[in-house]
């Protein structure tokens, strides 16, 4: 077995899902909120788009984000910081 096909498969037995994103935020009053870590070149693939979507449709806020900077910026944009 191919050493991808191997770690997809422990990530999976690990209970991983495919597109979830990288970090999860939790702040007070039950908000929730999402990033995901890009490179510079980075996109989102299919499933984190679909992932993305479901998310944000139940009110949870999402980031891409592909400097540190990035980070601050989206904590402020949600009223976090």
């Amino acid at each position: 077995m191919e050493q991808r096909q191997r770690t997809g498969a422990r990530l999976k037995r690990s209970g991983t899902v495919a597109g979830y994103p990288d970090l999860t935020v939790y702040a007070s009053g039950g908000r929730v909120g999402h990033l995901e870590l890009k490179s510079c070149t980075g996109r989102l693939s299919d499933s984190q788009i679909e992932v993305q979507q479901k998310l944000t449709g139940l009110g949870h806020r999402y980031a891409i984000v592909k400097h540190t900077d990035d980070v601050e910026a989206a904590l402020r944009e949600w009223g976090w910081m």
